[in-house]
């Protein structure tokens, strides 16, 4: 990923770590065609023409991806990555980190959650990036997705939904689950129940199997 894309013709010198990772990970070779990404939809075709420069064969504009919201009370350990770098393959286009009654971390890094999702939109070929917001209380959370949105939250036992025809949000809790309150406070805000299956799933299990069910093909 690289703050510009160049034009074709353009020479473009990359900085030391993407020109790592082209050569030195990707192992892609002089005059080998790939493509650079820019994180907001821009995307070319380059070529290596030196150790760490790139010249542009042809730029390419990514299609409007359609709104996918992800509300995450978030998890201990690396489910927090897994559950990132997930949402980030599945489409999500915003990511809002929540702080729930029954959250266990109360200070969450979410730069690393940037970091992460920037390495995810790069593995699997995005060229866009989502947003990760601040951290914030679960009702500050779940009230930052626009109301005309397609809102789920995924409770145990909820009835199986279709999937959404525009713009969706799904709100996944802690390991601890929601409490009955939030549960009943984001219902009388308009969000929908909706089931995951018959089993007690881990949290990034539910977060790639809620954004599955809610939008199959939630990378357009």
């Amino acid at each position: 990923m690289v703050e510009r894309i160049p034009e074709p013709g353009e020479q473009l010198d990359l900085d030391p770590a993407t020109a790592h990772h082209v050569t030195a990970v990707s192992r892609i070779a002089r005059d080998e065609p790939f493509v650079l990404v820019d994180g907001r939809g821009g995307e070319a075709v380059v070529a290596l023409v030196g150790s760490s420069r790139v010249e542009g064969r042809e730029v390419r504009r990514a299609g409007v991806r359609i709104a996918l919201h992800l509300v995450l009370a978030i998890p201990k350990g690396p489910a927090a990555d897994h559950a990132v770098r997930m949402a980030v393959e599945l489409g999500v286009t915003e990511l809002h980190p929540a702080i729930s009654a029954r959250t266990v971390v109360r200070t969450p890094n979410v730069e690393r959650w940037r970091r992460v999702a920037a390495a995810a939109a790069a593995q699997s070929g995005r060229s866009d990036l989502p947003v990760v917001h601040a951290a914030e209380p679960l009702p500050i959370a779940a009230a930052a997705v626009p109301a005309d949105h397609d809102r789920r939250v995924a409770v145990p036992g909820g009835p199986p939904l279709p999937p959404a025809t525009g713009g969706a949000a799904l709100l996944v809790g802690p390991e601890g689950g929601l409490s009955p309150e939030e549960v009943a406070v984001l219902f009388e805000g308009g969000w929908r129940p909706t089931g995951l299956g018959p089993t007690v799933l881990r949290v990034d299990t539910a977060v790639a199997a809620g954004l599955a069910s809610l939008r199959p093909a939630a990378s357009g």
